[in-house]
């Protein structure tokens, strides 16, 4: 009876120092590819120097079924998109800037370029335009704050934006 005694009370004493512990290994996890390799590899100075030169931000492009240079949806969905939600963490951003089909079509043809509307798409063709010219996309730069934690969030926003503005058609990523 004794010994039931004393491992109860042991383990209501050590649970909150337990569940402590959890908190801070929890809140401390990162998965980042950089902590994969060791400091002394190439390979790990070379990602480091790719990085320096070109960022961390992550995309997401964005289209569906009919997505063309002409459809008003990209803009709604655009807007829709780079407005802040409330999280756990309070009010962000999921989305930094978004760019689009249209955006660089415009961009393309306005002063100081002034391409013609062939060249322009030509340029876009592979990137932001496919390459026979029908379909166009959305590209989304992640947040540095949903970056973080918050990726699964961002994605589900972009279903359920989608949901509102573009209708029925599936959205693809």
């Amino acid at each position: 009876m004794i010994k039931r005694f004393l491992i109860v009370s042991l383990l209501f004493v050590s649970l909150p120092f337990i569940l402590w512990g959890a908190l801070v290994a929890w809140n401390s996890n990162e998965n980042k590819v950089e902590d994969w390799f060791p400091n002394d590899w190439p390979e790990t100075q070379e990602l480091e120097h790719f990085v320096d030169q070109f960022g961390r931000e992550e995309i997401l492009m964005i289209s569906w079924e009919g997505c063309s240079l002409e459809d008003p949806r990209i803009q709604d969905l655009q807007l829709r998109l780079l407005q802040e939600v409330e999280t756990t963490t309070g009010r962000i951003p999921y989305y930094q800037d978004i760019f689009t089909g249209p955006d660089m079509l415009d961009l393309y043809q306005s002063s100081p370029l002034l391409l013609s509307r062939f060249d322009a798409e030509k340029k876009m063709s592979g990137w932001i335009l496919s390459p026979n010219g029908k379909t166009t996309c959305l590209i989304a730069i992640i947040s540095d704050q949903a970056a973080d934690d918050l990726r699964a969030e961002a994605i589900e926003h972009v279903y359920l934006s989608a949901d509102e503005v573009v209708g029925p058609e599936k959205v693809c990523f």
